[in-house]
């Protein structure tokens, strides 16, 4: 009887020996059941996309037109230029298209905007969208985009780039045009009265008569129109009223600021001043021992014609608003008096 618990302990031991062995490991699996992507295969997808597609640029065409559009770019040769209403795109294979559009500017679809005395108007310039590279000219809205998947990268799409910012306007034709009217100059030597220093508001208005600026415009648009060394000219014509005790007003038209025969549109000018003269008081005379000078001068210049445009009147950049600004705007901002006789 002894025997039998020490025969019962050998069962369990040979009971658990054969569990256990049952329990053991399966032999790993064959190689070819393994996963067949591994961490690493996106990774190399991404740099994939990352390489540059392959294009050696050909030799470059400085300057070139694109058509109809009214802008140059500078290009290789072995890029194609395709064109249609509005855009331009130039592609190669291998190489990340350069898409181009282009729209007349206007203060709805324009980009940049300044504001004068509180009122909207255009300025000329470059800035980005995001995406593409922005050009606002005088007349024209311009958007160049580098087809590329990642435009951030900076070692990548250079060529595209440098195209994007060799864009340049086509120079429109320009008119000749009255910028604005300064005049608010005068200055009074000697006992002068109220009634004698009133006498500003009486030639501001004779000078501003709008028939009057009409007129000097259209001379000054003539004569640039014919004379081609004049189309970048910007000469002033200065209106001086000088009035004394001693001696009757005198009046004065002065052109400045320009090169050549004068002769022809000097003429024109003082007879397109006539009215304002007519205006003033024929023998006004001041105090005794007062002189009394006013000067108002008359800026003119040159605005592009942009093409479709109708023409603007001739005085438009004297009122706030009508004009776009060609820069910054300081055109449109009146000049300081100045206290100087008239020339």
């Amino acid at each position: 009887m002894r025997h039998v618990p020490v025969l019962f302990l050998l069962a369990a031991l040979a009971a658990a020996g054969c569990k256990k062995k049952t329990e053991a490991p399966s032999a790993p699996p064959p190689p070819d059941a393994a996963p067949a992507e591994t961490a690493a295969a996106p990774v190399d997808a991404a740099r994939e996309l990352d390489v540059p597609p392959a294009f050696t640029p050909g030799d470059l065409l400085p300057a070139a037109p694109l058509g109809d559009l009214g802008i140059t770019a500078s290009y290789p040769k072995n890029l194609t230029l395709r064109l249609e209403e509005g855009r331009a795109e130039l592609s190669a294979p291998g190489f990340y298209p350069v898409r181009i559009t282009v729209e007349p500017l206007t203060l709805e679809n324009a980009v940049m905007k300044i504001s004068v005395n509180g009122v909207p108007q255009l300025t000329t310039g470059t800035t980005y969208d995001g995406q593409a590279k922005v050009y606002q000219t005088s007349c024209l809205l311009v958007r160049c985009l580098v087809e590329h998947p990642n435009p951030y990268l900076a070692d990548v799409a250079e060529v595209g780039r440098a195209i994007c910012d060799s864009i340049a306007e086509v120079p429109p034709p320009t008119e000749g045009y009255l910028r604005q009217l300064r005049d608010g100059s005068y200055s009074f030597g000697g006992p002068c009265g109220d009634e004698d220093r009133a006498r500003q508001a009486t030639f501001q208005a004779a000078v501003g008569l709008e028939q009057v600026k009409d007129a000097v415009a259209a001379c000054w648009r003539d004569a640039a129109a014919a004379r081609a060394d004049w189309r970048a000219a910007q000469p002033v014509v200065r209106v001086g009223w000088n009035l004394s005790h001693s001696e009757p007003p005198r009046w004065k038209v002065v052109l400045g600021d320009l090169e050549g025969d004068t002769a022809a549109l000097q003429t024109c000018l003082e007879q397109a001043l006539e009215p304002a003269r007519a205006a003033l008081p024929a023998d006004v005379r001041t105090a005794p021992d007062c002189i009394a000078t006013f000067t108002a001068v008359y800026d003119l210049d040159h605005r592009p014609v942009c093409p479709g445009a109708a023409t603007a009147p001739a005085d438009a950049a004297a009122e706030p608003g009508t004009e776009p600004a060609a820069g910054a705007g300081g055109d449109t901002e009146p000049a300081a008096a100045s206290t100087a006789p008239a020339a």
